[in-house]
């Protein structure tokens, strides 16, 4: 079994106590662990995760993994499971008007992990909106349905 390092036990502290803490630890840190370990103190049971496609398939094996949750990766807008705690899929795809819409309707808490959120760069790309809202205030946003 794994154990996680001594900065991702203080980096999960850090983010569960603090609920919208960004994690700037360094790579080969173990951010997603961090991340994952922090859901698991702050007692959350769902979550969406938005990441770069190449992660998806990295994301579903570590929730999957290391906090024993079930996971759906959404590389198209096919049928999203009711039955999974957490969805798994890209920026791009999550700002498209159905996968957006499908999301917010499947989602009424939990947590919002932004995986390379570095790709979220102008306040009017279509990204950024479904994250943040039309203005940018979280209204709208997939920030308004998470803790």
């Amino acid at each position: 079994m794994r154990k996680l390092m001594p900065i991702q036990i203080e980096d999960a502290a850090k983010m569960a106590a603090n609920g919208d803490l960004p994690n700037y630890s360094k790579a080969g840190t173990g951010k997603t662990l961090s991340t994952l370990e922090a859901f698991k103190i702050a007692g959350h049971q769902r979550g969406l995760v938005l990441c770069p496609q190449i992660a998806l398939s990295m994301w579903e094996k570590e929730i999957e993994t290391w906090i024993g949750a079930s996971a759906q990766v959404m590389r198209s807008s096919a049928a999203l499971r009711k039955d999974v705690d957490f969805i798994v899929t890209t920026y791009d795809l999550a700002a498209r008007a159905t996968m957006r819409g499908m999301l917010y309707k499947h989602f009424k808490d939990g947590a919002l992990i932004l995986d390379e959120a570095h790709y979220l760069r102008r306040h009017t790309s279509k990204r950024t909106c479904a994250v943040f809202g039309e203005r940018t205030d979280g209204k709208g946003g997939f920030m308004e349905k998470f803790d």
